[in-house]
């Protein structure tokens, strides 16, 4: 299968693949070194799926994946995997964000969602104005506003103070949500980064 997303960082490169599951290299020269190869099989099921769509490493050195059967989370002594809805698709994940703030967002084929923990289980909490939307990718800009490309336009999620923030998700789980169409200027109604 061919490699479908590539993440790290030092001297580390994690390459998903599309069926063959995912593989850390040592980059040297120009050249590439293979550490260590983890699949469904050899992981015992602790990596969700051979279907690799999304990789990046957080600042604790924490390696994240986004698969077709939700997001796992390896740091080097095991996996923590999280279904993201009950919804099969919205489990099919596309890309994975860490914002400088530390959230971690992952967009699906059937939504967006913000990732939480809370006494050491995972939750997801799925922005409602973007349910049934594929979210292509993930963008966080300068003012910390974080960005999804979807199937059916380009949405902002606006950086607000902690105490807007807290109405916010009370209301809204947490996001603010704007569209943007042909008449703001935008060439297509689907931006694909």
């Amino acid at each position: 299968g061919g490699v479908t997303a590539i993440g790290g960082g030092g001297d580390e490169l994690w390459g998903g693949s599309s069926q063959r599951g995912v593989f850390l290299l040592k980059p040297q020269a120009g050249d590439a070194g293979l550490i260590e190869h983890l699949t469904f099989e050899n992981t015992a099921g602790g990596l969700r799926s051979n279907t690799i769509s999304a990789v990046f490493r957080d600042r604790e050195g924490i390696v994240w994946f986004g698969t077709d059967r939700g997001v796992c989370r390896y740091d080097r002594e095991s996996f923590r995997a999280t279904t993201v809805s009950a919804n099969r698709q919205s489990n099919y994940v596309r890309s994975l964000l860490q914002t400088r703030g530390g959230e971690v967002w992952s967009g699906t084929n059937r939504g967006l969602f913000k990732l939480t923990e809370s006494g050491g289980s995972a939750a997801a909490l799925e922005v409602t104005e973007l349910q049934t939307r594929s979210v292509y990718d993930l963008f966080e800009d300068g003012a910390e506003s974080v960005w999804a490309a979807t199937s059916s336009g380009l949405f902002v999620k606006r950086k607000v103070s902690e105490s807007e923030q807290t109405a916010l998700l009370f209301f809204e789980q947490g996001c603010y949500f704007n569209q943007f169409f042909f008449k703001d200027g935008l060439q297509y109604s689907t931006v694909l980064l």
